[in-house]
């Protein structure tokens, strides 16, 4: 007991340039009973870590923790951190129909991020899966494989957006790699309106969505963020395309679109998958926000969610509010 108090206690000292090693990483991670958003930040972290250190952490993460929460994170950092030693097990966890949709659609997703045609085969045979949300996934990545493996040679020099297709990680101010990149696509070129425009057109393929989404993202602002939650609020075909809507006004933290993560969250008929994201989303905008009475807003709404029905959703409101209290900790600290 007292080696994993003494762990938290230095684990909860680092911050975001810090670089643990994989020896306490592995300790706040793969510990029972250690806070959820401290095993969240401590799987973050092992993207730093060596290749195999990585691959191998992950895989003992898989292991030890089942709720669907953390294992679709597990899933994305895997992806994120391009493990390719650590592919067998997104394979596995796509395969497997009696895994959560969340986890088979970050796998599908994870997939393609590490890029390379030898999924394609792999990816292909769920692009007609019984679940949308790993339907639409694979048909993502596989338009992403198909149309930018040549970018993911090795020694290309470029971090690879998602979709497998290289860009500068510079290209777009968020620190993530986009399932659809929108650098290399004519959609920069178009003004703000006729993006808005594609956004909501539901009869576009949908990686044509995902382009327009993140060039009015980039475009930054109060009026693209209540853009996007207008989307997030309106469209009626894919559960994917609202929670990536959630994930990217996260990324965004503008209070404009609060009203709209707020109803997301709040929507019992909303898939999880929406909601799970609008509550972390919250959680980033609130973190940031100067209005006292905003941010309560946001907290009462979450704290009603703690106690969820579906788990990952209230996994994910108890996660905002941890993220919102060591925001306000730092500050008073400070």
């Amino acid at each position: 007991m007292a080696d994993i108090e003494s762990a938290i206690a230095k684990f909860t000292e680092l911050n975001e340039f810090s670089k643990p090693g994989a020896d306490l990483l592995r300790k706040i991670l793969l510990t029972n009973g250690v806070k959820l958003s401290l095993q969240l930040r401590a799987l973050y972290f092992c993207r730093d870590l060596k290749a195999a250190d990585c691959a191998a952490l992950l895989k003992s993460a898989l292991g030890v923790h089942f709720d669907a929460f953390l294992r679709h994170e597990i899933a994305y950092v895997i992806g994120q951190a391009r493990c390719d030693d650590a592919s067998d097990v997104l394979i596995a966890l796509l395969e497997d129909d009696k895994e959560d949709p969340m986890v088979r659609h970050e796998a599908a997703e994870a997939l393609a991020a590490i890029g390379g045609e030898r999924f394609i085969s792999v990816i292909k045979k769920y692009e007609d899966d019984p679940s949308a949300v790993v339907r639409d996934t694979c048909r993502l990545a596989l338009h992403s494989l198909q149309n930018g493996a040549a970018g993911c040679e090795e020694g290309s020099g470029s971090i690879p957006i998602c979709s497998c297709v290289a860009a500068p990680i510079s290209t777009s101010a968020y620190r993530a790699v986009d399932p659809v990149p929108c650098t290399s696509s004519d959609m920069a070129d178009n003004s703000l309106n006729a993006l808005q425009e594609v956004l909501r057109d539901e009869s576009l393929p949908l990686y044509k969505r995902y382009e327009a989404l993140f060039s009015i993202r980039n475009a930054g602002g109060d009026v693209p963020a209540q853009i996007i939650g207008g989307a997030l609020l309106g469209d009626k075909v894919s559960e994917v395309f609202r929670h990536e809507c959630a994930f990217v006004l996260g990324q965004m933290q503008s209070m404009a679109a609060c009203d709209a993560l707020l109803k997301c969250l709040e929507n019992p008929s909303e898939e999880p998958i929406a909601r799970h994201e609008a509550a972390l989303a919250l959680g980033s905008c609130a973190s940031v926000c100067g209005s006292e009475p905003d941010k309560k807003r946001i907290v009462d709404a979450l704290e009603r969610r703690c106690s969820d029905p579906v788990k990952v959703v209230a996994d994910s409101c108890v996660v905002a509010l941890d993220v919102i209290h060591e925001a306000q900790s730092a500050v008073t600290a400070a």
